[in-house]
C-alpha cells in the first residue's frame, strides 16, 4: 500500500514529450486520412462528398472526408490555430496530385482567383491542376465547372468560411497553400517508400 503522506515525484518534462508525441501522432493519422481522402478523389470512381449508392468502404471514405472537412477538435494537436479559410483552401488543393500542385505552383499565367472558374481566358488553379486549361475548347465559367464536378471535385472550398486568409494576397495566399499541401504529399509519399 502505497505511504499518503510520500511525495509523488511528476516528471514534467515526460509529461511535455508524451503531449508532443501524441500530438505529432494525432498529426500524422490526420495527414494519413487526408491522404486515403485525396486518393479517392483522385481515382474518382465515386463521388466522395455525395449521398448516393456506395460500399461500406466508400461510405467510410466519404465519412472521413466530411469529418476532415467540416468538423475540428480543438487541442487536438492539429492545425487547430490555422486559419479556416486557409484550411478550406488546402482541402480543395488536398484534392490535386503532387505533379498537378507543381503544375498550379509554376503556372506562368494568370488565375482566376475570386468567385469564378474561367473569366477572360484565366482559368482557376483547380482547373490548371487537372489541365483543363490545356484540353477545353471554348471555356466558360459554366463548363468548367460542371467539368470540375463532373471528374468529382469539391469546388468553392472558401466560400462561405470565415477569415482572414485568401481575401487580400489571394494569388500570394493560393501559393502558400499549396506549397504547404505539397510539402504534406512528398512527406508522405516518402514515408511510403
Amino acid at each position: 500500500m502505497r505511504d499518503p503522506n510520500a511525495k509523488t515525484l511528476i516528471n514534467h518534462d515526460l509529461i511535455k514529450e508524451m503531449k508532443a508525441k501524441r500530438k505529432d501522432y494525432l498529426k500524422t493519422i490526420e495527414l494519413l486520412a487526408k491522404e486515403v481522402v485525396s486518393a479517392a478523389l483522385d481515382e474518382n470512381s465515386f463521388e466522395v462528398f455525395g449521398y448516393g449508392p456506395k460500399t461500406e468502404l466508400q461510405k467510410k471514405i466519404s465519412e472521413m472526408a466530411r469529418q476532415l472537412k467540416y468538423k475540428h477538435e480543438h487541442s487536438d494537436g492539429c492545425c487547430s490555430t490555422e486559419d479556416p479559410r486557409k484550411t478550406g483552401l488546402k482541402n480543395g488543393l488536398r484534392q490535386l496530385t503532387i505533379e498537378q500542385l507543381q503544375r498550379v505552383i509554376g503556372y506562368p499565367g494568370e488565375m482566376v482567383l475570386d468567385n469564378l472558374n474561367y473569366e477572360n481566358g484565366n482559368f482557376c488553379a483547380l482547373a490548371i491542376g487537372v489541365g483543363l486549361d490545356k484540353t477545353m475548347i471554348a471555356p466558360s465559367h459554366e463548363k468548367v465547372f460542371q467539368a470540375l464536378t463532373d471528374m468529382g471535385y469539391n469546388v468553392y472550398n472558401t466560400r462561405g468560411i470565415p477569415g482572414e486568409f485568401y481575401t487580400k494576397n489571394r494569388l500570394e495566399d493560393l501559393l502558400t497553400a499549396a506549397k504547404e499541401v505539397l510539402q504534406e504529399k512528398i512527406k508522405l509519399y516518402a514515408n511510403k517508400q
